[in-house]
């Protein structure tokens, strides 16, 4: 599991998921993706299989919703009055030890402190790709269209075409998953 963390949250964050056994966590600042559209950002971590990581929980959980499969969201969500680094960092820890290593593909894990500093935590379902009569909305054209997708060196399910770079442990996960696995077949044929 790796964590894209975006701008809104500090870069001490990446350092802290790093630091915690996750070293290929990174800020968005750090890909040069400051000031990017969100769409951008939720296009980056799902093409390169990050769990993003956000306090814009109403526009991230919007877009990320339309994919049909993610690696996950984490939403950091603190009443402004209250935000800081040490409440950031003590909240992302607070994540981390709820997913407990476990990646939440097509969910958003949202934590959130109120005013008078009580923690709520949720887990939904996000992601058009698996929910029954969903249907994905198409994103804003890709800047980058016609880039390579699919990695040449991935290794392929049984039958099946290779995962897109980035997302070996999310796919391995939708291998479990049989409408998953047929839905990533059709969308990456």
């Amino acid at each position: 599991m790796k964590f894209l963390i975006d701008e809104c949250l500090s870069p001490e964050l990446a350092m802290d998921a790093r630091n915690r056994g996750f070293p290929e966590s990174t800020h968005v600042t750090w890909f040069g993706l400051g000031s990017s559209e969100d769409w951008s950002i939720v296009r980056h971590a799902v093409h390169e299989g990050y769990v993003l990581v956000t306090n814009n929980a109403v526009d991230f959980k919007r877009l990320i919703g339309r994919e049909d499969i993610h690696a996950g969201l984490v939403c950091l969500n603190v009443a402004t009055s209250v935000m800081s680094l040490a409440v950031q960092r003590r909240l992302f820890a607070l994540a981390l030890s709820h997913l407990d290593g476990e990646e939440p593909v097509n969910e958003a894990l949202e934590i959130t402190m109120t005013r008078d500093r009580m923690v709520r935590i949720s887990r939904v379902a996000t992601g058009a790709g698996l929910r029954p009569g969903a249907k994905a909305t198409e994103p804003p054209p890709d800047p980058n269209a016609g880039a390579p997708v699919l990695g040449s060196t991935t290794p392929a399910l049984p039958g099946c075409c290779p995962p897109p770079r980035g997302l070996h442990s999310l796919w391995s996960r939708c291998a479990r998953q049989p409408a998953a696995v047929e839905k990533l077949r059709n969308a990456l044929a």
